[in-house]
């Protein structure tokens, strides 16, 4: 995936412009691994080698806080992880990905530390770097948590006698301390950076969206009803069942086990310890999508961080707890469906970015080509360097990232990835230098709307032509 070349349009903002995004946005850690490591937005080849390194070494820490003994069971555990496709749609933004990256590595830190050791001293360091975890994005909290309640389920399986309540005693009182320190550093860094009025105005409109509480109370007890159904029920599920992106079923094989999990406690402990170990198995499925209840919001796949976290931990739990794993055909069967998981998603993955990369490609010829008639046109009509707007709104597409197998080619429409939105085409026409070229505005449009709606779409003949000493092309009917 960091071979594709392809180009998310925050990495089109080449320099520093988007730091005072990441810092008004809670996003402080990624902004402070760039100034760091002195870089920009756009690294597709070192976020991703970086980002492989770093979920290597989180994979090392969470072994040994499950306490993985095998080096079977070490291979599946680290299969079934690297087998779930998730991370692949937060790879995309190599603006951010390698910072995210280390965020996991160091949440696996700071639960080894909240788990494997004792004394103030380690609670207060595994709460530092549990606070610049969360800094880099979110929902790294929430992969926290569930690797925190795996580790709880492997220590109540393991030992008849263990303690769970001092450790989760702990572990919340880590979790608090470093939840206020990030607001804290948050609020201070907001105060002391000189950030842009217009960047402020832009984070505050993204996180309204985002979070939909305000839009869900206007609808009184029924909006909080139907959100609650939406969110804490329909959405986990769909999650879980394997329905919302392709490869999502490695997480939902885990169901299996999970099940043997809970009737192995049946007959060894007693109904009161297989029901601590039920709601442990339950938190680990359920908590990856808990942040859409939170937010009152559908988050994206790449926010869903602790995706890959369900396969890898019931697996391995699974593998060296149930009986029926002594078994060698049952190893070996184990072992072979981690060997497929792991071949599938280096296909599914490969598919994916091969459709980047032609997006990327294509979505860029084309603005070339949109660019060059409008400039002929131009000189053509003795108009020198006047302004080319685009005009209209695609198509939408049915998914944040583009695939060919599901939307085709769109030979006779305008390819809607990198005109989604006006200030995109102006972004990315800007990266590939074509300064004339720019997504129109509502006023741009107040001015042409005459002319434009007499012209049909690109890129039939018609769509590019000279109005009140602009070119304008339309790319689409007229936004709602």
């Amino acid at each position: 995936m960091c071979l594709r070349e392809g180009l998310a349009v925050e990495e089109a903002l080449y320099f520093r412009e988007y730091y005072g995004v990441l810092l008004s946005n809670g996003r402080w850690g990624i902004q402070l691994f760039r100034y760091l490591t002195d870089t920009c937005n756009y690294l597709p080849y070192a976020a991703g080698i970086l980002g492989g390194i770093f979920i290597s070494g989180a994979i090392f820490t969470q072994i040994s806080i499950l306490e993985i003994k095998s080096a079977t069971g070490k291979f599946i555990y680290a299969g079934m992880y690297m087998g779930c496709v998730q991370w692949t749609y937060q790879l995309r933004y190599s603006n951010q990905s390698h910072a995210v990256a280390l965020g996991l590595l160091l949440a696996s830190l700071a639960i080894y530390l909240l788990i494997k050791t004792r004394g103030w001293r380690t609670l207060i360091l595994a709460s530092f770097l549990l606070c610049f975890a969360i800094s880099t994005y979110q929902t790294v909290g929430v992969y926290a948590m569930v690797l925190m309640v795996a580790a709880m389920l492997q220590r109540n399986l393991s030992d008849a006698s263990a303690d769970i309540i001092a450790p989760t005693a702990k572990a919340a009182a880590g979790f608090m301390f470093a939840i206020l320190l990030y607001y804290c550093i948050h609020k201070t860094a907001n105060a002391l950076i000189d950030v842009p009025q217009n960047t402020q105005r832009f984070v505050q409109e993204y996180q309204n969206n985002m979070i939909g509480w305000k839009e869900i109370v206007k609808h009184g007890h029924g909006g909080i009803i139907h959100h609650f159904i939406l969110r804490a029920i329909k959405s986990p599920i769909y999650n879980i069942t394997g329905q919302n992106y392709p490869g999502q079923w490695v997480m939902t094989s885990a169901l299996v086990p999970a099940v043997l999990l809970i009737v192995h406690s049946l007959r060894k402990y007693s109904l009161f310890r297989t029901c601590i170990n039920s709601l442990l198995i339950f938190a680990i499925f359920y908590l990856p999508f808990s942040a859409d209840l939170l937010l009152g919001y559908g988050i994206g796949v790449r926010s869903q961080l602790a995706d890959a976290l369900p396969a890898a931990t019931i697996w391995s739990i699974s593998f060296s707890r149930l009986s029926w794993c002594k078994f060698r055909i049952v190893q070996w069967s184990v072992v072979f469906l981690t060997l497929y998981v792991c071949i599938f998603a280096s296909c599914k993955v490969a598919e994916i970015a091969r459709d980047e990369q032609w997006s990327l490609n294509r979505g860029k010829d084309e603005l070339i080509i949109m660019y060059v008639r409008g400039q002929q046109l131009a000189l053509d009509s003795g108009m020198k360097d006047c302004r080319i707007v685009l005009l209209g709104s695609p198509r939408p597409l049915p998914d944040h990232m583009y695939k060919v197998k599901q939307t085709g080619f769109m030979e006779d429409e305008a390819l809607p990835d990198l005109l989604r939105a006006p200030d995109w085409a102006t972004r990315y026409a800007r990266f590939f230098r074509l300064p004339r070229l720019q997504g129109g505005t509502p006023e741009d449009m107040e001015k042409h709307l005459e002319a434009f709606q007499r012209m049909p779409i690109w890129p039939v003949d018609g769509s590019v032509r000279i109005n009140k000493d602009e070119v304008i092309i339309k790319i689409g009917p007229l936004s709602k």
